[in-house]
């Protein structure tokens, strides 16, 4: 968006000449009006609550309700049977992590000429395990190696210790969960795993080596925090703050009812906006309260369950959507953008509504 000149973050402008195309190439159950009046009413309702409680400014509240309107819109839609396959949305994550390298790269080369002043580039973070888990369990096994490599670039150029935390999660659950479905596959599967490990072993000293000489503030925000974050020296990898603002934000008595939607502002007289993104646990707490927040996250926790148990019934795809909706529950404690940024919330609301439509429960959401 920078590159076309806009001041903001506006990705339905990139979205509508598109529209028409997937309007005709797609087809959804419609919803109720009814659905469409409840959801919306939520929306509108902590909206209202946000400008009654008055403590962010106008632009703030309409800026993070946005986020919002486009997660409903998405999980509506795609809450219901529609004729959007799994291998789709596999290479739309797929080109979400070839961008995510692209723009990595773009930043990096910024960076070296002095145009910018950091060198992380953000990310959807949840294409990482739509990408594996679909390519896997679907047995796309030349599409799952690859994605592999191209996410092990990815962790090299990104400058986001999280980006690392997900793949490699992401990786662990689908090899747990093939332990427990079909074991001789899952010893298959780990031989060549641990040969591969092996081999990314021998070249990583290589690369570490080639990263710090020519990006050595790149090499100290992936490698070199990383192992002090494993000795425990949190102070000098800067997660101490992260820690004190967790624990700030752990005070459950702030959020005994909904207050509304939240700044993603980090000047200006609340500065919080970076503490939601980086624990949106508490901006779950915040805007709906705690106590609704904990009946959501109980619903979401006894969907992805259930995705696991209708693993069978759905010839594996479930599976997809319980890896997914784990490492979501694993986002909440450590990263917000599938919360607060406009181009990750409408896949936010694809996962969402897909673990629900998986997981065959009706609740009253």
């Amino acid at each position: 968006m920078e590159l076309l000149g806009f001041s903001g973050s506006y990705p339905e402008i990139l979205f509508l000449p598109f529209f028409f195309y997937y309007k005709s190439k797609f087809r959804f159950t419609h919803a109720s009006f009814l659905v469409w009046f409840k959801y919306l009413s939520i929306w509108v309702l902590l909206l209202l609550i946000s400008f009654l409680i008055g403590r962010y400014s106008t632009m703030e509240i309409l800026g993070s309700s946005r986020t919002y309107l486009t997660l409903i819109i998405s999980f509506i839609f795609f809450s219901r049977s529609n004729n959007l396959d799994l291998d789709f949305i596999m290479y739309l994550a797929l080109g979400s992590i070839v961008g995510w390298i692209i723009s990595s790269l773009f930043y990096a080369n910024l960076y070296l000429i002095g145009q910018i002043e950091t060198i992380s580039s953000t990310g959807n973070l949840l294409a990482i395990p739509i990408l594996l888990s679909i390519s896997f369990f679907k047995k796309h096994f030349k599409v799952f190696n690859f994605s592999i490599i191209l996410l092990i670039l990815l962790s090299l150029t990104s400058g986001m210790r999280r980006q690392v935390i997900i793949f490699v999660l992401a990786v662990l659950i689908i090899f747990i969960i093939l332990f427990f479905i079909n074991i001789k596959e899952f010893k298959r599967l780990f031989k060549t795993l641990l040969i591969f490990i092996f081999l990314l072993m021998m070249t990583f000293s290589w690369v570490s080596n080639y990263i710090q000489e020519n990006i050595p503030a790149l090499y100290f925000r992936v490698i070199e925090k990383t192992e002090l974050f494993l000795k425990g020296d949190v102070e000098s990898t800067g997660d101490i703050n992260r820690i004190e603002n967790i624990t700030s934000k752990l005070n459950l008595t702030k959020y005994l009812y909904p207050q509304g939607f939240v700044s993603r502002q980090t000047k200006g007289i609340y500065d919080d906006g970076g503490g939601y993104i980086d624990f949106p646990l508490s901006e779950l707490f915040y805007t709906f309260s705690f106590i609704i927040s904990f009946i959501l996250l109980l619903i979401l926790f006894i969907q992805i369950a259930f995705c696991f148990k209708n693993r069978k019934k759905t010839n594996n795809e479930s599976l997809v959507f319980f890896t997914v909706g784990v490492l979501i529950i694993v986002l909440f404690f450590v990263e917000g953008t599938f919360l607060s940024s406009t181009y990750v919330t409408p896949i936010t609301g694809y996962c969402l509504a897909r673990i629900k439509y998986y997981s065959n429960i009706k609740f009253v959401f």
